[in-house]
C-alpha cells in the first residue's frame, strides 16, 4: 500500500428509538463508544508502522435521541506523529450508511472492507474470545487491496 496516510472507521447504525441497555443508558459502562472507537483506531495504524502515536485529537460528540445518556453520534479525527490521519465515526442516528465500513489509504493503493467486524455478532451469537474460529471472517468478508478510483473514501 506505501506510506498509510489515512484510516478511516465506521460504526454506524438506524436505530432512532433507544432499546435499552449499557451504550445508552450510560451505566458503568456508557458514554465510551468514542473511547473504544479511538483505541481502535491507534490500533488498526499500528500494523502499516507509519502512524506513531496521537498527536492532535478533534472530536464532536452529542446526545442526539430523547432518553439516551450516553453520546450516540460522534466523529472523531486525530493526527498521528508519523503523519497520518484517522477519521471515525460511531452513530446511532445514521439512516443511510456510509461505505465502507473502514478503509486504510496509501500512497500506492487502498484497502476497503465493508460490514462490521465479525466478533460483534459472534458475541451476540454466545461465543467468546476463547471459542474455536472466534474472530476469524469467512473470504466473502473480507476487504479488497487495489488502486485506481474506488467509491467510499471522502
Amino acid at each position: 500500500m506505501g506510506e498509510v496516510t489515512r484510516f478511516e472507521s465506521r460504526f454506524e447504525r438506524w436505530r432512532p428509538v433507544p432499546k435499552g441497555g449499557w451504550r445508552e443508558t450510560g451505566g458503568d459502562r456508557g458514554g465510551r463508544r468514542a473511547a473504544c472507537t479511538t483505541s481502535a483506531a491507534t490500533w488498526s495504524t499500528r500494523p502499516c508502522g507509519c502512524s506513531g502515536p496521537v498527536v492532535d485529537v478533534y472530536a464532536e460528540s452529542d446526545v442526539r435521541r430523547s432518553g439516551v445518556n450516553a453520546d450516540d453520534d460522534t466523529f472523531i479525527a486525530l493526527s498521528h506523529a508519523g503523519g497520518a490521519r484517522s477519521h471515525l465515526w460511531v452513530s446511532a442516528v445514521t439512516p443511510r450508511l456510509g461505505p465502507p465500513a473502514s478503509g486504510w489509504l496509501g500512497s500506492r493503493a487502498g484497502y476497503l472492507k465493508y460490514g462490521l467486524d465479525v466478533q460483534e455478532e459472534q458475541l451476540r451469537a454466545g461465543l467468546t474470545p476463547a471459542s474455536p474460529g472466534f474472530g476469524e471472517e469467512p473470504s466473502e468478508r473480507w476487504g479488497t487491496l487495489g488502486a485506481g478510483r474506488r467509491r467510499g473514501f471522502r
